[in-house]
């Protein structure tokens, strides 16, 4: 699991238009803008926990929304997905931190076919 933390000065301003939480990536042939529009930090991360895939606990205790940018490195073998966004989310005074812990889990012990009324 991921923890999303505060780590040093922030860039972030709060959200220009409230309550229409919005994600859009630029490209660029070596970089990716990623604009995140009225995003609060636990939004950001569940955003984050889908595309890294693993869980993302919100430890910022910031309120409200926020509008922001990052600046961030395309995709490659080379620099896992991880590393890439935490240097991205660093831009902005943000942290995401690898740490164990309790996670939640859903275990399904059997499933079967549906019969026949």
């Amino acid at each position: 699991m991921y923890t999303l933390t505060v780590k040093g000065k922030l860039q972030l301003e709060p959200a220009k238009a409230p309550g229409r939480t919005m994600m859009s990536i630029r490209g660029g042939k070596e970089r990716n803008e990623i604009v995140y529009t009225s995003v609060s930090m636990s939004r950001l991360a569940d955003m984050l926990s889908r595309e890294l895939q693993r869980m993302v606990v919100d430890h910022t205790k910031l309120e409200g929304e926020f509008d922001f940018k990052l600046d961030a490195p395309r995709e490659d073998s080379a620099n896992p997905l991880a590393a890439r966004q935490s240097a991205a989310i660093g831009q902005v005074g943000l942290a995401l931190l690898s740490q164990k812990g309790p996670v939640e889990m859903l275990i399904i012990e059997r499933a079967e076919h549906p019969r026949e009324n």
